[in-house]
């Protein structure tokens, strides 16, 4: 049998693979909120992934957002060769340059005990892009939120064989302006960074996305497990200042 066909069953082996699993996955949440349903819990209130908003010390507010795709099943678990702006689900799109190739993404059930019940997969060969993004619409963190410092975080688990490149960023838009700021993360290891905007003003920001930039290479597969944002704000202590939500320079 010529090697392009065994090649060609090989992919079809592999994707119905990883639709069983989404599946499986899928009928496990099910199983829960039946048995949640059952024994009286009440389902929780709010989007799925948006923590309330919670008073910590120092009067802080803080709040996290995971994408969707991460806590619950997905309309279209599979999606083979998406153009770019491909939506994985609200909220969330995935970026691409590239024209040729093969390129698969896949929402999967992940094991009882992770972090989240759910996680991307994106298969790809002959990738001839420069670049493969993922960017979170965060705007929901923004909400209620007083004036004052902002901490924004993220917090990132990818895996993959061979470990993709990978690169973050957050951006903000306030009128025509966008300011953005690189995150250190790393793939193969649950990766945390942070940053300060020293002044915050949520009700001029229009726009607040965080972008995980990857570089596939050849054949291979890498596995989105944990994508988490998280926002604290502080408002000052004394009566409140003319704000801005621009970094003061060093």
């Amino acid at each position: 049998m010529p090697n392009t066909e065994d090649a060609r069953r090989h992919e079809q082996v592999h994707r119905l693979t990883l639709e069983l699993q989404a599946l499986r996955g899928r009928l496990n949440q099910t199983i829960d909120q039946l048995c949640e349903l059952v024994s009286g819990v009440e389902p929780l209130s709010g989007p799925a992934g948006l923590s309330p908003l919670a008073s910590v010390e120092g009067g802080s507010s803080e709040r996290s957002l995971t994408p969707l795709w991460l806590r619950l099943p997905v309309p279209s678990a599979t999606a083979s060769n998406p153009g770019s702006g491909h939506r994985l689900a609200d909220g969330t799109a995935m970026y691409s340059d590239y024209r040729n190739g093969f390129v698969q993404m896949v929402q999967i059930g992940q094991a009882r005990g992770a972090d989240e019940a759910y996680a991307l997969v994106v298969n790809h060969a002959e990738f001839d892009g420069t670049f493969m993004s993922i960017v979170l619409d965060a705007r929901a963190l923004l909400a209620d939120m007083p004036v004052g410092a902002a901490r924004v975080s993220l917090a990132v688990e990818v895996r993959g064989m061979p470990a993709p490149g990978l690169h973050a960023k957050c951006s903000w838009k306030v009128g025509e302006h966008w300011s953005e700021r690189p995150m250190k993360l790393q793939a193969g290891q649950l990766a945390v960074d942070s940053f300060v905007i020293d002044m915050l003003d949520v009700s001029q920001v229009s726009a607040f996305d965080f972008h995980l930039f990857f570089n596939p290479v050849g054949r291979g597969s890498f596995e989105i497990r944990r994508l988490s944002a998280g926002l604290v704000v502080t408002p000052p202590n004394e009566a409140p200042l003319a704000s801005s939500v621009f970094e003061t320079a060093p």
